[in-house]
Formats: C-alpha cells, structure tokens, sequence
C-alpha cells in the first residue's frame, strides 16, 4: 500500500507525539519483536520502534526489514527510531 505524501507528512506530524514503546535489540528482526509489533497494531495506526544498532544504515536497514515482515509502511526513519503505520481493519459492528 502506498502513502501520498500528505498522509505521510500527517502521519509524521501525529507521530511526534508519541513516545518509541518497542525496542528493537542488535539481533535485529525476530518472530518475537514481529508478533510483539503486530500486537501493538491491534490497538493503534502509528508505532514508534527504537532500534539499537551502531550506525543510521544498519538502522535503516532493520526498519526496512521489520516493514515487510509486518507487513506495514514505513513512514520515517529518525536517528534509530522508525515510525511505522498500519491500516487498522475495523470490525463489522452489527447494529
């Protein structure tokens, strides 16, 4: 799924409110950061990830991976936090 740009620059702007709630370790991208994430998208559009890594090309790199594991768009990528959103699929509410 793509993002024009103005939803990703409302996107950027909404995420500057929130505060990295995952962590990503230097083993990077595993089943459990991946399901811990797809959790996380249950309740919410827009996560913040911190990667711990040693430089911002490794971090691109595992953000870029943790996208098309999740799968989700990646919509920034600042220093060693990514931003990353998801569509929520809303339930059929029967009235």
């Amino acid at each position: 799924m793509t993002i024009s740009n103005a939803d990703r620059r409302s996107l950027r702007a909404r995420a500057n409110r929130l505060k990295s709630n995952i962590n990503v370790g230097r083993e990077g991208v595993n089943d459990a950061i991946v399901q811990m994430i797809r959790n996380a998208f249950t309740k919410t559009d827009l996560i913040k990830v911190r990667i711990h890594s040693e430089s911002g090309p490794e971090s691109d790199e595992i953000a870029k991976a943790l996208a098309l594991a999740i799968p989700c768009n990646l919509i920034a990528r600042t220093g060693h936090v990514a931003t990353l959103h998801r569509q929520i699929e809303n339930p059929d509410i029967s009235e």
